[in-house]
């Protein structure tokens, strides 16, 4: 039976339901208060004290108030896996008995295998989504991964377009937004599925990947979180788009007091193919007015987007975006080498395509 010391430290969960199953959520005290680390594995026994259902994780001191639907699991033990959030709530997600093997705090640190990448998101992304390593998965985690990827074309309808590059963000994993479609995003967010590949019996390079890159996105909700203390963003978004990973960096300055709108800067960087790299810096300022550069290290694509510019131009008078200014350069981005461009276009009136 709890004491009354032990009853005041309870903790009361909110229960949610991820991709179907009921988890819970933590929004006080934080995980470190707790003792959980992201993505560990921890152990809970359901009981009963005096028709109140608790479940006490192995380690953690405070009892958790359990909702209803823990009812059946009373007198039993389920294993569920950490996961935290950018605002900083700990959700607890039960996972097969099979598939969890318990770990400690700072099991996420043990090894650098755990935490390491062996080369760039992107490429270890790229790995993962490689035809080979598809076809070693269950065919219902197969599925998932292939159905994560998105198509985003200048062929698709202004709103089309505007809805899909959210539902990009939102499966990134990093920044917290309503999904666009009922059960779409949440489900097919990178974070979800790469704890899913976990709990497969995969090949344990597989799985070093899949938790390199659970750090990783770990790691930017922290720094994101910590860029919204300050009211800024900073967000690292790593998605797969039409059939290649792609990275994307949002940033935007403080609004101020009274609040004003604020310039905003999107990189992004994807390959085409190899040796043919593609960075883009977008520049949003107040009153619409956009600014654009973008690098090809590839001279035909580099040639290839100098020469459409008029034709990029008449494309999206829709947007409503005032272009003031578009270079282009055959380099990678950041080189020390004098840049080969094309002449920089200004002028009023002029429109950009936001698919790009």
């Amino acid at each position: 039976m709890l004491g009354p010391e032990l009853l005041n430290m309870t903790v009361r969960p909110t229960p949610i339901f991820l991709e179907g199953t009921a988890s819970l959520r933590i929004d006080q005290p934080g995980p470190r208060e707790l003792g959980l680390a992201n993505f560990q594995i921890v152990k809970g026994l359901v009981s009963i004290d005096r028709g109140q259902l608790y479940i006490n994780l192995a380690g953690v001191a405070q009892p958790l108030l359990a909702p209803d639907f823990f009812r059946r699991h009373a007198g039993q033990s389920i294993f569920f896996r950490v996961q935290l959030t950018p605002d900083g709530a700990t959700i607890l997600r039960p996972v097969p008995a099979a598939a969890a093997t318990p770990t400690p705090p700072t099991s996420a640190a043990a090894t650098p295998a755990t935490t390491q990448l062996s080369g760039t998101p992107a490429s270890v992304l790229q790995q993962l989504m490689n035809p080979d390593s598809i076809r070693a998965l269950p065919a219902s985690l197969a599925a998932a991964f292939v159905g994560m990827g998105l198509i985003l074309s200048p062929k698709m309808s202004i709103e089309a377009q505007i809805a899909r590059a959210r539902e990009l963000l939102v499966r990134g994993g990093v920044l917290q937004l309503p999904p666009v479609s009922a059960g779409g995003a949440s489900e097919a967010a990178l974070p979800s599925l790469l704890m899913r590949l976990l709990g497969f019996g995969t090949d344990q390079a597989t799985k070093e990947r899949a938790r390199g890159l659970l750090t990783e996105i770990d790691n930017r909700q922290d720094r994101l979180v910590a860029a919204l203390r300050s009211d800024v963003i900073n967000a690292d978004i790593l998605a797969w788009l039409n059939g290649a990973p792609v990275e994307l960096n949002l940033q935007r300055g403080p609004r101020g007091n009274p609040p004003a709108s604020p310039t905003w800067i999107i990189n992004f960087y994807t390959q085409f193919a190899e040796n043919s790299d593609v960075w883009l810096r977008v520049e949003h300022a107040p009153a619409k007015r956009v600014s654009l550069d973008a690098w090809f290290t590839d001279p035909t694509v580099f040639a290839r987007a100098r020469d459409s510019r008029a034709e990029l131009f008449a494309e999206v008078a829709d947007f409503g975006l005032q272009l003031e200014h578009f270079a282009v350069f055959n380099q990678a981005r950041d080189t020390l080498t004098e840049p080969l461009s094309a002449p920089p276009v200004s002028g009023l009136g002029d429109r950009l395509d936001s698919s790009v």
